[in-house]
């Protein structure tokens, strides 16, 4: 599961899992102590990597499972998206960060020049980072320019899901949303060629 979302009439859970598209599938709803808040609703997965629920009174937490008896082991805190008031103009979408080398630079000038052309906030999905990379990535945080997503370990590549789950994440909070497919990708291969 990537995350999960209030908005005034229904919730939304966002997840990697590939090949749920128009499967069955529960909401589960978790107090703030993560016990169980009734049974588990019954929904289909439209569009992908999305799950429309209905809002349950009480549930802080949210997790999503093809089964609605098994017990569930992972669970995500629910954002609240019911305030309809626009906090930015035009927020950008990045694509996972992915890779062990240093990304911090390349990261900056990134971050900066969409600045320059009037991109308010930013939302960073993360699967990997070097520690300096962080330490950056960590003050845009805390200057409040930039939301970053840390995927899990066991998250599976690519970036499709991300989108699905930008689009539900930034709802609410922009006016426009771009999303550029600029991976910055920095692991490098070398290739010595003996003639």
């Amino acid at each position: 599961m990537i995350a999960a979302y209030a908005f005034p009439d229904y919730s939304v859970i966002t997840f990697e899992t590939k090949y749920w598209k128009s499967e069955k599938v529960y909401c589960w709803y978790l107090d703030e102590q993560k016990r169980q808040i009734g049974p588990p609703l019954e929904t289909r997965v439209r569009p992908v990597y999305t799950a429309y629920c209905c809002k349950r009174l009480g549930a802080h937490y949210m997790s999503i499972s093809t089964s609605g008896t098994l017990p569930i082991n992972n669970s995500v805190a629910i954002v609240d998206r019911t305030k309809n008031a626009p906090k930015y103009r035009l927020s950008h979408c990045l694509s996972p960060l992915y890779g062990n080398g240093t990304k911090w630079l390349l990261f900056t000038e990134f971050v900066e020049h969409y600045k320059l052309v009037g991109v308010e906030y930013f939302y960073v999905y993360v699967k990997n980072i070097d520690g300096y990379s962080k330490r950056v990535l960590d003050d845009y945080v805390r200057t409040g320019g930039i939301e970053t997503i840390f995927l899990r370990t066991n998250d599976r590549l690519g970036y499709d899901y991300q989108f699905a789950a930008v689009h539900v994440r930034s709802q609410n909070e922009k006016t426009v949303s771009i999303a550029v497919d600029i991976t910055l990708d920095m692991s490098f291969s070398v290739i010595s060629t003996n003639e």
